[in-house]
């Protein structure tokens, strides 16, 4: 019998000794990795929640921010991806750089999947580190006025949810994961972080936050391909029978109507936007969807007295690239529509206001 502490003689032996040395090594060097990569995410060492969309828009507007030497006008604006691709927030203007020679800044929030929810939740955070907007612009979908609709796309994606506290406020359940699944399969864990850092192409689309790596200085991701009539005419399709099944209700209505009332708690203007639609989307909407959309409108209206712009039928289907998203030239044309019928009326109608309460006080 071959002693265990002497070497392998013959050349059978040696070559299962190596084998074996090799397992152990190669257990040995997982476990270290695995547990290094949980102490450097623990610890703060490596970060990786910082490399999402929100993340990363939010810095860069801290940064511009801080550029200015006085306080600029500060319009946000906040949506799903047809924001996110339908606002040249860059050639927003107003009256109010003339007028008042403040600098003038718009950044653009939107997000790929984000609707009332997200809305809501980025600009209460926003607020409380100390970003106070003059203006807030919010998306309003009708498909995200149904109850679970964007909650699915924070409960498939941990990442988005760490950027918010108290999300179970609207539904969405805390996704920190338990203490040993960080320390003892971190790869796993953080597997969508980390490929969203360095390989974001191999994350499902549904999964991706490298948004703001495509977006301009102002948050606008730009996209130039033409209208595809085959893609537009399946997403018409679908919309027709997601229509005939909406039924308008839940947290997303709610967290719609939360935002306009956190604007003018922190006295913001408040607009809300139902971005432009081609025609063949337009034409689906069932009488019952169209029916519960208007009066949920009207009740805003009601409530708030808040400015709300219908721009569904702005731009022709030239203008989009698919049945939902605008390409760059419907971008440009929508955003200089925004600009003269909604902002700049909205901000005029500001400055009287103002104006008229400062004359007020002069004469007490």
């Amino acid at each position: 019998m071959m002693n265990n502490n002497q070497p392998p003689k013959t050349a059978r032996q040696r070559l299962r000794y190596c084998r074996r040395a090799d397992v152990v090594w190669a257990i040995a060097f997982f476990v270290i990795l695995q547990f290094g990569l949980a102490g450097a995410v623990e610890f703060g060492i490596v970060k990786l929640d910082d490399a999402t969309t929100f993340a990363t828009k939010a810095r860069l507007l801290e940064e511009k921010l801080k550029q200015s030497k006085d306080r600029p006008f500060v319009t946000l604006a906040f949506g799903s991806s047809r924001m996110m691709n339908g606002l040249d927030a860059g050639r927003l203007v107003g009256p109010t750089r003339k007028e008042s020679g403040r600098a003038w800044i718009t950044y653009n929030f939107g997000i790929s999947g984000c609707g009332n929810i997200y809305s809501f939740l980025a600009l209460e955070k926003l607020i409380n580190n100390g970003i106070r907007p003059d203006l807030v612009l919010i998306e309003m979908y009708p498909t995200f006025l149904t109850e679970g609709s964007e909650r699915a796309w924070f409960t498939a994606n941990e990442m988005r949810s760490k950027n918010f506290t108290d999300t179970h406020r609207y539904g969405i359940a805390d996704v920190s994961r338990p203490l040993y699944q960080k320390w003892l399969v971190p790869s796993h864990t953080y597997r969508f972080n980390i490929l969203n850092r360095f390989a974001p192409k191999l994350v499902p689309m549904r999964l991706r936050e490298n948004w703001a790596r495509r977006a301009d200085e102002f948050g606008w991701i730009a996209v130039d391909k033409p209208l595809g009539r085959a893609k537009m005419e399946e997403q018409v399709e679908n919309f027709a029978t997601d229509s005939k099944r909406f039924r308008l209700g839940g947290h997303s209505c709610q967290a719609l109507r939360d935002s306009i009332a956190l604007c003018q708690a922190n006295g913001i203007e408040c607009g809300i936007v139902w971005m432009p639609e081609p025609k063949g989307i337009r034409k689906v909407y069932s009488s019952e969807m169209t029916d519960q959309v208007n009066a949920f409108v009207e009740k805003l209206r009601s409530d708030f007295s808040m400015l709300f712009v219908n721009a569904r039928d702005w731009i022709a289907d030239e203008g989009f690239y698919d049945g939902c998203h605008l390409n760059r030239n419907g971008a440009t044309e929508f955003t200089a529509k925004l600009s003269s019928e909604a902002v700049t009326p909205l901000l005029e109608s500001r400055d009287r206001r103002y104006s008229n309460a400062r004359r007020k006080l002069g004469k007490l």
